[in-house]
């Protein structure tokens, strides 16, 4: 199922990379903030994923129960160098998710609340979100250096 609206968007360290699924076009764009503003960095057009790319995703989100994903807590400090600050949004004809936010950048804590109970795992839905986001595009996502988990 091809989706009407897609954003994917990961900022650490003043980089960041935007991915959007508009009108029929997949559109991408990679800035450096010391190299230059959003506004001069140019949109690149992406390939046109094929029906069976789109289906792929769907699935992966449908395996991660994507729709029922709680948001991460705020960390209360970065811990092993900063935060990623993400943004994403899937909005296909019978189902649309959008969340925002930060994640650690040195890896995969489960979040606890206040008395110890694990409340969500949103550190590995998202990193599982942009490998499948990397099958559709091709493209490798920058943040991959703070991750080294094997699937």
């Amino acid at each position: 199922m091809v989706p009407k609206g897609l954003i994917f968007r990961c900022a650490p360290y003043g980089h960041e990379q935007t991915l959007l699924w508009r009108h029929g076009t997949l559109w991408f764009k990679d800035v450096w903030w010391s190299e230059g503003d959003d506004e001069n960095t140019p949109w690149e057009r992406l390939p046109t994923p094929s029906e069976e790319d789109w289906h792929r995703l769907r699935s992966k989100l449908e395996q991660l129960k994507i729709w029922q994903a709680a948001p991460p807590r705020e960390p209360e400090r970065c811990i092993g160098g900063g935060s990623i600050d993400f943004r994403m949004g899937f909005h296909f004809p019978d189902r649309t998710f959008k969340i925002k936010g930060s994640l650690n950048e040195d890896g995969w804590r489960e979040w606890e609340d206040e008395s110890g109970n694990e409340i969500g795992e949103f550190d590995r839905i998202f990193r599982r979100v942009a490998r499948g986001i990397e099958r559709l595009t091709g493209r490798e996502w920058f943040f991959e250096d703070f991750y080294e988990e094997a699937e």
